[in-house]
């Protein structure tokens, strides 16, 4: 065979290899892997379509690939070091961020040992020796933030710790040790919580208590300068738990307590149980109750749950808490202090009716809704400020007999003010925003003074609703 017929045979075998290959292909000898990395966040799958010419080219099919996400709270303070060890003279800087925006130069530093450093904008000098706790307040935050400041006296020697960190569960414990000099003196030095609710620590036995969060532990021995360590309380709970009467009972918590701290986790045998709600009627009646500490693993309380706590003064609710439900605190007739979150939506039906003592509330932004009777009675309360609300209708006898009520801002966005609504509130002055389409009859009845200058659309019969109007 000649070379010329070789190397035609050679090409018709090459040209029919090709054509098997084209019409054989699938997406299974194909491997996608090297796009994985396709740009503007799509990914090319390695499938192909259909085609009804044999010969024709796969055609890569295109599908959205999802963008990479975090998962920083936005509403949470972070800063870039939590312990500071310095001389004097030293100038270090501290970085504040609220989520993933820094926020270092609106920041507010406030010292707990003035004297021993400064903090400007993020900028710490060291003046004395000394130690001090530094808290971190960011509007907009959930809760504050903060960080130790340890200054050395170079003339002094200075403790030695075993670990700078202690990373531990809720309700555990462990060990620290404290040498001077290399001379073990753990059980002779003092130690200093800035947060007891966190952890405590004595004779080198450091002891996480039943809720999350940081705590610095100052050591202190005469003749040394001070060391500090971290303890991150982390949440290693097994299963949710609902706080009852039966649980308060293996807590040791009775009616006949004045002062009660609910723990964020408690023990049955080898499981932990992390508190997330509270059953309704829990503490119905708790008449001898002053006040309360709720753990911030708590993300609702049942209805009627305070109702009658008529010695409680103050409570702050957990930040995760949305909805205050209906009669929780009703009848708290010595409440005078409440904080709620600032993610609030909803304020239920009596929820803090006849509470005789309150004298002021912050209501938060977010709250949309607020029920009837809601704060039906609330003899003290002299002003309440809604302008910045999503509400859009004042409930039924939202604000009756609130007889000291002077001043109340209203949404912009209202719409609806419900029969009754502030009937009563004799030292009520009071401007309805123009929006509002919807006024009851005796909305205002007894009310000192009305000031309205929109245009009403519904009947205006009934005006001025109760009240002497003044346009």
């Amino acid at each position: 065979m000649t070379n010329k017929k070789k190397i035609t045979l050679l090409l018709i075998f090459l040209f029919f290899i090709g054509i098997f290959t084209s019409a054989c292909g699938n997406s299974d000898s194909i491997d996608a892997s090297i796009f994985n990395y396709a740009p503007y966040g799509i990914s090319i799958s390695d499938g192909y379509e259909d085609y009804p010419s044999p010969t024709s080219t796969p055609t890569p099919i295109l599908t959205p690939m999802p963008m990479p996400t975090t998962n920083i709270a936005q509403d949470v303070i972070h800063l870039s070091k939590k312990v500071f060890s310095m001389n004097v003279g030293q100038v270090e800087y501290i970085t504040v961020k609220l989520g993933d925006k820094d926020v270092t130069s609106s920041a507010k530093f406030i010292k707990n040992n003035d004297g021993i450093a400064t903090v400007d904008k993020g900028k710490i000098t060291a003046l004395h020796p000394g130690t001090t706790i530094v808290t971190v307040y960011v509007d907009g935050a959930i809760t504050n933030n903060h960080f130790v400041i340890t200054v050395i006296d170079p003339t002094l020697p200075t403790l030695e710790i075993s670990q700078a960190e202690f990373n531990m569960g809720i309700c555990d414990t462990e060990n620290v040790i404290v040498k001077l000099n290399g001379q073990d003196i753990t059980k002779l030095v003092t130690y200093t919580s800035d947060d007891k609710n966190i952890a405590t620590v004595e004779k080198g036995v450091i002891t996480a208590e039943c809720n999350e969060g940081t705590a610095e532990i100052i050591v202190s021995y005469q003749g040394a300068n001070e060391v500090e360590f971290i303890v991150n309380v982390i949440d290693d709970s097994d299963e949710e738990g609902t706080l009852n009467s039966d649980l308060l009972n293996k807590l040791g918590i009775n009616k006949n307590d004045t002062e009660i701290t609910i723990p964020a986790v408690y023990k049955e045998g080898n499981k932990k149980y992390k508190i997330t709600s509270i059953e309704e009627l829990t503490f119905k009646q708790f008449y001898n109750l002053t006040s309360i500490t709720l753990p911030e693993t708590i993300t609702d309380i049942g209805e009627y749950n305070f109702y009658g706590c008529n010695s409680l003064k103050t409570i702050k609710i957990p930040h995760r808490v949305k909805t205050i439900k209906s009669s929780t605190f009703n009848n708290c007739t010595s409440l005078e202090t409440i904080e709620l979150p600032n993610h609030l939506e909803k304020i239920g039906d009596n929820a803090f009716a006849e509470c005789e003592s309150l004298k002021e509330i912050d209501i938060p932004d977010s709250v949309s809704d607020i029920e009837r009777f809601a704060f039906n009675y609330c003899k003290s309360l002299k002003e309440i400020d809604l302008s910045s609300t999503k509400v859009t209708t004042i409930s039924e006898s939202c604000f009756q007999g609130c007889y000291s009520l002077t001043k109340a801002k209203l949404p912009k966005n209202l719409k609806k003010i419900e029969n009754l609504a502030f009937n009563a509130c004799r030292s009520l002055e009071l401007e309805i925003p123009k929006n509002v389409s919807e006024i009851a009859s005796n909305a205002f009845s007894q009310v000192k003074h009305i000031y309205y200058t929109g245009d009403l659309k519904a009947d205006t019969t009934n005006a001025p609703w109760g009240a002497k109007a003044e346009n």
